[in-house]
């Protein structure tokens, strides 16, 4: 008979151990890969609606399509629905770390208005002090309603941010109501991405930012275009967005 060799408990057991102290190092370098690999998917979303958004405006004398609150009673007229048409691939309205479920698909046919107020909406909503909005009469409720050129300081003027997962049947932002609710954290995501969102601003560019670097009570707001800093008032615009990953 020939000798057979064959690993002894102990060598097994250093192997497992091997394994097991390499697994513990490595997930969580795949964990935080995973997160930013769903960062960059959101901040493609946001960039892709900021493409829509431009097109519409070149098409519609620089306005941007109203919200669900801007008194227009129809959903297929709100920015959600109307920016599917703009642009070749599917809009994506989904953040990946968006927990929310019962989403609603914009580029297809609507359910019901009975409906929607059940529904989630988008991971993205529409600063109200910015989008169209219109009485009554149809008269604009805010200067920059009719035009988005009218804002001064595009680059520091928050268009579209991301919205907490809880808001169901909402597609805008009220800034006006941050300073008597205590800041943006009711209505804004803060820290789905690492402890920021992304923010889709007038003049089109996308970043990654705290929640403090967009408002702060009585010393900062890019929310409002009547509060939107002058390039004086401030060391350096708002951040670029971060080069994309390496192939």
């Amino acid at each position: 008979m020939h000798d057979r060799k064959a690993f002894t408990l102990i060598e097994v057991l250093v192997v497992v151990a091997i394994i097991a102290l390499l697994v513990s190092v490595l997930l969580p370098s795949l964990a935080a890969a995973r997160r930013q690999a769903r960062a960059v998917v959101c901040m493609n979303n946001c960039k892709q609606i900021g493409l829509a958004a431009q097109m519409y405006a070149m098409q519609y004398k620089d306005t941007f399509p109203p919200s669900a609150h801007g008194g227009e009673p129809d959903p297929e007229t709100w920015w959600l629905h109307v920016l599917t048409r703009f642009i070749k691939t599917p809009l994506l309205f989904k953040c990946p770390e968006d927990n929310a479920q019962n989403f609603l698909n914009w580029s297809k046919a609507l359910p019901p208005a009975t409906e929607l107020s059940h529904r989630r909406w988008a991971s993205y909503a529409v600063n109200y002090l910015v989008v169209r909005s219109t009485d009554e009469d149809n008269n604009p409720l805010t200067p920059y309603s009719e035009r988005l050129s009218r804002i001064r300081r595009p680059q520091y003027v928050v268009l579209v941010g991301e919205s907490q997962d809880s808001l169901l049947g909402v597609d805008h932002i009220h800034p006006e109501k941050f300073e008597w609710l205590g800041g943006p954290q009711g209505q804004v995501a803060t820290t789905r991405h690492n402890g920021r969102a992304h923010y889709l601003f007038v003049d089109s560019h996308v970043a990654r930012l705290r929640v403090e670097e967009t408002w702060e009570d009585g010393r900062r707001n890019w929310w409002d275009p009547d509060s939107a800093p002058a390039w004086r008032e401030t060391s350096t615009p708002p951040p670029p967005p971060p080069p994309p990953p390496p192939p």
